[in-house]
């Protein structure tokens, strides 16, 4: 099964080969943004290193990214796309460094039982029980994971 075509990015061939031999990835800090379906399918991937300078996660780019666990998103991100961390089912925890990003539908559905979104003091955009994603579609507590705060 090929990648949907509007899922293609320029580092979407790294996705189309669904990467299951690949067990983690340090992007480098001239990347400013990840692309539509950059790592989608990255199987084997259980680790990714997101430097500061990302401002754009984008629509499905760790999708099905099946061993990911967890995941910090840098304080630059401003953007998280529509299932860019969808049907990861290992994912247990993502850490906000900054503010709350703007974020897609189904970011994190189908993502680990136990999953948490954790974010420092003093970060703003975070809301409880109830976090409006950028369609303004607001997620319900029950499908929302539990928020909780790390004092720097």
């Amino acid at each position: 099964m090929g990648t949907p075509a509007a899922r293609r990015s320029p580092w979407h061939q790294v996705g189309n080969l669904r990467c299951s031999k690949l067990s983690g990835i340090a992007i480098p800090n001239s990347v400013s943004a990840l692309g539509v379906g950059a790592f989608w399918q990255c199987q084997g991937m259980t680790n990714v290193s997101i430097p500061e300078g990302i401002a754009r996660i984008e629509n499905y780019t760790f999708e099905y990214c099946d061993n990911l666990t967890s995941v910090t998103i840098p304080a630059g991100v401003t953007y998280l796309g529509e299932s860019a961390f969808a049907n990861c089912s290992k994912l247990k925890s993502v850490i906000f460094e900054g503010n709350a990003p703007m974020v897609g539908i189904h970011a994190f559905r189908h993502v680990a039982p136990d999953f948490k979104i954790a974010y420092h003091t003093g970060a703003t955009g975070f809301t409880f029980p109830i976090w409006t994603d950028c369609l303004g579609a607001k997620w319900p507590s029950q499908e929302l994971p539990a928020i909780e705060t790390i004092k720097k």
